[in-house]
């Protein structure tokens, strides 16, 4: 039975690292958006890695160029933690309904960019050999999901 309680104790801190590491991504690219184009990918490389770090860079370069900022911030609500172990996959059931992408000079919202209240994301991460968790995917299903 103590062994049993030890992997689930180990099992829940890695589930714990996992949605901190997914969670603080959002806020990571908030910060990248308002940094120096060449800082951008020393900010994210700590939340992505692979191709889907480069589809980030490209994606803040391109927002940065069109004048564009962050608006408010998504509210993760994860619903699901599936966990191996080096990879791990969550699901996200987001409020995004309070987050976009403002124009830097005024400051208010682009509005098509506003998100949907009920976002269904399933991101991919990856423990890297830092011990780190990195968003290697995400992946917005077209479906609306439900909050448990």
């Amino acid at each position: 039975m103590g062994a049993t309680s030890s992997r689930e104790r180990v099992a829940v801190r890695s589930k714990s690292a996992v949605v901190e590491a997914y969670s603080g991504f959002f806020a990571g690219v908030g910060r990248a958006l308002q940094a120096p184009p060449e800082r951008v990918r020393g900010i994210l490389a700590d939340l992505a890695s692979g191709s889907y770090l480069d589809f980030e860079i490209r994606q803040v370069i391109d927002h940065q160029a069109r004048g564009l900022e962050a608006w408010g911030r998504p509210v993760v609500h994860v619903t699901d933690v599936e966990l191996g172990p080096v990879s791990a996959m969550v699901h996200d059931c987001q409020d995004a309904s309070r987050a976009g992408l403002a124009d830097v000079r005024t400051h208010r919202l682009v509005p098509q960019s506003r998100g949907d209240a009920h976002r269904n994301l399933v991101a991919y991460l990856r423990l890297g050999g830092d011990q780190q968790w990195r968003v290697i995917d995400l992946v917005q299903h077209k479906a609306s999901c439900h909050r448990l």
